[in-house]
């Protein structure tokens, strides 16, 4: 078993786990359970949810379906407007003021 992706969320990884799955590639989320404890827990891979593949065979196909999936999320990130925390770096949408995930302020200019 080999680790493809650490996603941004349990959605994130849930999301690729099934476009992976569609194309026939055996593979499963890890770390989702506790990524609703960050903040509390430090952050490690253990903390953040990730994609891993059962057969190290298909990992460059995966590769490639993660690519896509990237650019695809990438453009949808880029028509939003967001604002990137100053502590852990998160991008987050224009109408939140907190990070969700530190808790830092946003700066307001």
């Amino acid at each position: 078993m080999v680790q493809l992706y650490l996603a941004r969320n349990p959605a994130d990884a849930y999301i690729l786990k099934g476009i992976l799955e569609s194309a026939g590639i055996a593979c499963e989320v890890q770390g989702d359970q506790l990524y609703h404890l960050l903040g509390e827990l430090p952050l490690s891979q253990e903390s953040v949810p990730s994609v891993w593949i059962y057969d190290n065979k298909h990992f460059k196909e995966a590769e490639k379906i993660l690519e896509k999936y990237k650019k695809v999320e990438s453009s949808k990130e880029s028509e939003k407007t967001t604002w990137q925390c100053p502590t852990c770096d998160e991008a987050l949408w224009d109408q939140f003021t907190t990070c969700w995930r530190c808790g830092t302020q946003r700066e307001m200019k």
